[in-house]
């Protein structure tokens, strides 16, 4: 079940297992370049115990000090987070456009009309969330790996189109009780991000002018490892703002981890245009395992905490401990096979 690599002929090696989907499937061939691994470089190396020829990715470094806590890696005491440019750097659980935005969030209740392909919002204010809470999905090869948890460290990219300067666009992600909202308004000139939380006032986090306006284009917004990312089109707007997350929420009929539960929602001030969504999420790690779990585990000078993709399916550094620096054969530079390649792990056919 978890992800080896065989050598071939040089550099290439072969993937083989599911600990690293959905990035790398089994089957897929990896290059390797020889530079040194840095954290979230994927590398081939042989597991310190068994000697077998393994894939994963480096979540820790020399001299770090890493433990699992609530689905999250802390190095230091503190949640690590890493930098995020677009939904490409999460792991797929939505991707939808035109009409077929519609299985997955509501838009013809909160006021939208299909036409043409695109769903339009011509007057008005609206607010749609996706029809379920999100639990721990992947897409591989368009099909939905369905997880058992709720899923937990959201992101998503909207593709709008705002008709004058009186429109509006906002993405909404809930952590718990709080709501984080991202409104691109006048005309895409003025950037906001806001937290909103019962029976309290309105916070603002951030605040930009964009020039040049964006009156059309992709609104990312995620909320992961506790900061919040905003990017329009391909520019980087907010990144790395650290947020307190609210209690988690208490059921009567469910365990704790369903207290830490995610939502994503679209919305606006028509004239207001939709035409594509994607949802994607961060790892959901498993403290499962000798290592890193109850316990700090502290790295050595030349040691690397190295975890999968897809942890429930994943042999690694929380069964093996650190991988020493001798042991890693190179970094994955690329990859081929069914499908393609992104650098940042977005895979398409």
């Amino acid at each position: 079940m978890f992800a080896t690599a065989f050598a071939v002929i040089g550099r290439p090696y072969r993937v083989v297992g599911h600990s690293m989907e959905p990035g790398l499937l089994a089957g897929d061939w990896v290059l390797l370049r020889g530079s040194d691994p840095h954290d979230g470089d994927v590398v081939v190396f042989r597991e310190p115990d068994s000697g077998l020829l393994a894939v994963k990715r480096v979540s820790g470094g020399p001299g770090e000090s890493v433990q699992i806590v609530g689905g999250d890696l802390w190095a230091h005491g503190a949640p690590r987070a890493r930098p995020l440019h677009g939904v490409e750097d999460l792991l797929p659980m939505i991707e939808a456009e035109g009409t077929g935005i519609a299985e997955d969030i509501d838009l013809e209740r909160a006021g939208f009309t299909s036409t043409n392909q695109e769903w339009d919002l011509p007057r008005g204010e609206a607010q749609a969330f996706l029809r379920r809470p999100p639990f721990a999905d992947y897409l591989l090869r368009g099909e939905t790996i369905a997880g058992t948890l709720p899923a937990v460290d959201l992101g998503l990219e909207l593709e709008y189109a705002l008709g004058d300067s009186q429109a509006e666009v906002h993405v909404e992600l809930r952590v718990s009780r709080a709501s984080f909202r991202a409104r691109l308004f006048e005309g895409g000139g003025e950037l906001r991000v806001e937290r909103h939380e019962p029976e309290q006032p309105i916070e603002l986090l951030f605040e930009q002018r964009l020039d040049p306006p964006a009156p059309n284009g992709r609104l990312f917004f995620a909320a992961v490892d506790r900061c919040l990312t905003v990017a329009v089109d391909d520019r980087v707007l907010l990144t790395g703002l650290a947020f307190q997350p609210p209690a988690p929420a208490i059921f009567a009929d469910r365990p704790p981890e369903f207290g830490h539960f995610s939502h994503a929602g679209i919305g606006g001030r028509g004239p207001l245009r939709v035409t594509r969504v994607r949802v994607g999420r961060d790892v959901l790690l498993d403290p499962a395992g000798t290592y890193g779990g109850a316990e700090v585990f502290h790295l050595g000078p030349d040691e690397y905490f190295v975890l999968g993709d897809n942890p429930s399916h994943s042999r690694d550094s929380r069964h093996y401990g650190a991988v020493d620096r001798s042991s890693i054969l190179g970094v994955v530079k690329t990859r081929w096979g069914g499908w393609g390649w992104t650098e940042r792990g977005w895979r398409r056919d």
